[in-house]
């Protein structure tokens, strides 16, 4: 019974979704549509795919987690027969499944485009550096969420992951083995870009393991 409840839970929140997974997958497309058209093209299209790797991320927290505990509405899990620990699991799935399936359905289709379309791919690693780091943000939110429910760190969350963009690009496209490289006709994956990547991925893991190990812990919604 707990596990059709948790699977449930997850299907719910992913039919609330949908429309955010959708509006990830346009911008994203809209995003590629844009590269390549001079400098106002590729500047539009960073600008998109940002938006598509950020904005999702931060309305799926927003409004799967945040509001529903403000708001106590999660209290009603209390009739279920499901431990509260498994709810806040269910949670967790269910916003993971619907920021990760757009992400890497874009990364897909830029991977697509960059060997099958034969694609210019000397911004490939900066795009992919950029692409997990989006992914970090996003599971750095999404712990905040779940393990904390204190305003003041809900808010700084949000101002971080949306002003840590621009250091970051500025930081990454002045590493001589990534940012010199983005306009040449095939991609340079240096090891400096490979122990970024390498670094991000673990970030990521890192986060999402903190957070299952502190909601295991969980013994109440309130």
């Amino acid at each position: 019974m707990s596990r059709s409840i948790f699977w449930c839970i997850v299907r719910r929140d992913l039919r609330f979704g949908g429309v955010l997974i959708a509006v990830g997958l346009i911008l994203g497309i809209a995003g590629f549509a844009f590269a390549g058209h001079g400098k106002v093209g590729s500047f539009m299209s960073m600008l998109l795919l940002i938006c598509a790797g950020l904005a999702p991320g931060i309305f799926i927290c927003s409004l799967f987690i945040w509001t529903e505990r403000k708001d106590k509405s999660r209290v009603f899990a209390l009739s279920l027969p499901i431990s509260p620990a498994r709810y806040a699991v269910a949670k967790c799935v269910a916003a993971l499944l619907a920021y990760v399936t757009p992400w890497a359905v874009l990364a897909a289709v830029a991977i697509s485009g960059y060997t099958l379309l034969s694609v210019p791919s000397g911004s490939a690693p900066l795009f992919a550096t950029l692409w997990l780091f989006l992914l970090d943000l996003f599971c750095f939110f999404l712990c905040i969420t779940l393990v904390s429910d204190s305003d003041a760190l809900f808010t700084a969350g949000i101002v971080l992951v949306n002003t840590s963009i621009a250091p970051f690009l500025f930081f990454v496209q002045n590493i001589p083995s990534i940012g010199s490289h983005v306009t040449d006709t095939r991609a340079f994956w240096s090891p400096t870009a490979l122990t970024t990547m390498g670094i991000e991925v673990v970030v990521a893991v890192g986060a999402i393991g903190f957070t299952a190990y502190r909601i295991s812990r969980m013994r109440d919604f309130v």
